[in-house]
């Protein structure tokens, strides 16, 4: 076939070295918030995550976001408004189903990806959820424990 790349992966190479139930967290985590409008707050984060994790197939289309790096240095302050701003309803709008899928990924890229400014405003996001939440942040030793993959042998039942 011509024009046709073999063995090349849609996921970024540095998944690889994660363990499978970290890949499998990320994986889940980029689809966005079901039944919210496109200029929702939380799809401008969908389309950093999946830029995060994903290769783009395609230049002209709106999946991924225009200009990833710029996204990623414009700070901080969406994040903050996105879980402080109760104007707009803030986290309260969202499933707490997706919203902790969406956390979970946001740890394992901030202290996963080798992109530092990536790693860096992906800890942020990590770190500012859970203060928003009332909960203890995990640490990276505690994130590998939790997520350590347990394939099981044939010979015994899980």
């Amino acid at each position: 076939m011509v024009g046709c790349i073999m063995n090349e992966s849609v996921v970024q190479e540095w998944l690889s070295k994660l363990s499978m139930k970290q890949q499998t967290v990320l994986l889940a985590a980029f689809r966005g918030c079901d039944g919210l409008p496109k200029t929702d707050p939380s799809k401008h984060f969908t389309k950093l995550m999946r830029g995060s994790i994903l290769k783009n197939a395609d230049g002209c289309s709106t999946f991924f976001p225009k200009d990833f790096d710029s996204n990623v240095e414009e700070g901080n302050e969406l994040i903050d408004d996105f879980f402080i701003d109760c104007s707009r309803g803030g986290m309260d709008q969202y499933p707490v189903h997706w919203l902790l899928h969406f956390i979970q990924a946001a740890e394992i890229i901030g202290y996963k990806c080798p992109h530092k400014a990536i790693a860096k405003y992906w800890k942020y996001f990590y770190f500012t959820a859970v203060k928003a939440m009332h909960l203890y942040p995990e640490t990276e030793v505690q994130l590998d424990s939790r997520l350590k993959d347990n394939i099981c042998d044939k010979k015994h039942d899980c």
